[in-house]
């Protein structure tokens, strides 16, 4: 079998022989670390080609035929993969970094390790593709589909994800901080202890998403679609919650500034030990007995500052909600499914501070009112 050679750039008569060579001996191992750099093999056949390790950094391959190609520690850094197919190939711990991987179809590929840091997959097919372990910093992904798709510890800070089908998406412990999301489709995504950090998610499907331990800190919901979301245990705080869709299950306070400001001011608030009490009287039947007691040991911890008032001021429902969801993760919900949207670090302000501030939204909600009234 004759050596496959690569030919020097601009050679037009060696680059067709090449052509001819990669097509002929496409599933031999003369492919293995093949030095392809900046060769231009647009709409070329490699299906089920391998490619293990070979250098194609800046190569052009648009439109190439790549299907079930074996193209694992590959280098195609800075390549034209634009409209390529390479459905149910193997790209474990390739280097995409800066592809232009646009409309490319990587449905059911092995993406695993893989770097595609400031790639391209802007209208691409992932449709269960494998990215776990996946590092893809600032990629642009808008408009592409990734229902069903392994994003399992994927990294994806500041990534571009508006309109994208993340439908059904295995996404536990993916970290997406910064990144926007806006009108992604992510129902029944589920995104288990996933880093949501100050993440775009306006307009956003998270219907019957699970979101269980997730840390949404200062995520952008506003409009955003929250129907049957699992989100016990959730990081909720300074979250922007503007005509987001929440569940009818969620307990409501009308007026909860105010009717906080007022029970805090006139100490009608009950104590620790007797927030414990009722806690423990309420019985908040969790999945075990040392999950139980670690519950209400939250809730005697923050039932001091506003989350246990919160709850308590919600009465049964309060409770039975604290119980569904954990009792911070409660008292943000209730908090914001009550009218009052704007973000506030609850955790950590201060009693003299809480009180100043619910003094002013109190004024605020009062202002409105009288307003409204007027007109």
């Amino acid at each position: 079998m004759e050596k496959i050679e690569t030919p020097a750039q601009g050679s037009c008569s060696l680059l067709k022989k090449l052509r001819d060579q990669l097509e002929h001996h496409k599933t031999g191992e003369e492919l293995i670390g093949l030095k392809l750099y900046n060769a231009d093999l647009s709409g070329i056949d490699l299906s089920g080609a391998n490619l293990y390790g070979a250098n194609l950094r800046s190569a052009n391959l648009e439109k190439a035929n790549l299907q079930g190609a074996i193209l694992a520690k590959a280098n195609l850094r800075m390549a034209n993969l634009q409209g390529a197919n390479l459905s149910k190939a193997d790209l474990w711990g390739a280097n995409l970094i800066k592809a232009n991987l646009t409309e490319a179809n990587l449905a059911e590929a092995n993406l695993t390790l893989a770097c595609l840091s400031d790639a391209c997959l802007v209208k691409a097919n992932l449709n269960a593709t494998l990215l776990e372990e996946a590092t893809l910093h600032r990629a642009l992904l808008a408009n592409a589909s990734l229902k069903k798709a392994n994003l399992y510890n994927a990294k994806l800070s500041r990534a571009g994800l508006l309109n994208a089908n993340l439908e059904q998406a295995k996404m536990n412990e993916v970290f997406l901080a910064y990144s926007n999301l806006m009108n992604a489709n992510l129902a029944c995504a589920d995104l288990t202890k996933a880093r949501l950090e100050k993440v775009n998610l306006t307009g956003a499907n998270l219907r019957e998403a699970i979101l269980n331990e997730a840390c949404l800190y200062k995520a952008d919901l506003r409009g955003a679609n929250l129907s049957l979301a699992k989100l016990r245990n959730a990081e909720l705080s300074l979250i922007k919650w503007e005509n987001a869709i929440l569940d009818d299950d969620i307990p409501i306070i009308p007026n909860i500034d105010l009717v906080l400001l007022n029970a805090i001011e006139s100490g009608n608030l009950p104590s620790v030990d007797v927030l414990l009490n009722m806690a423990m009287a309420k019985k908040l039947t969790l999945s075990s007995e040392s999950d139980t007691e670690e519950e209400i040991h939250h809730i005697s911890e923050n039932s001091h500052t506003w989350p246990g008032w919160v709850i308590h001021l919600a009465g049964e429902e309060g409770y039975r909600f604290a119980e569904k969801v954990g009792t911070l993760t409660a008292a943000y919900l209730i908090y914001a499914h009550s009218g009052s949207y704007k973000p506030l670090e609850f955790d950590s302000v201060s009693h003299d501070n809480l009180v100043s501030l619910l003094r002013i939204r109190a004024q605020e909600r009062l202002t409105t009112l009288f307003n409204s009234e007027d007109v």
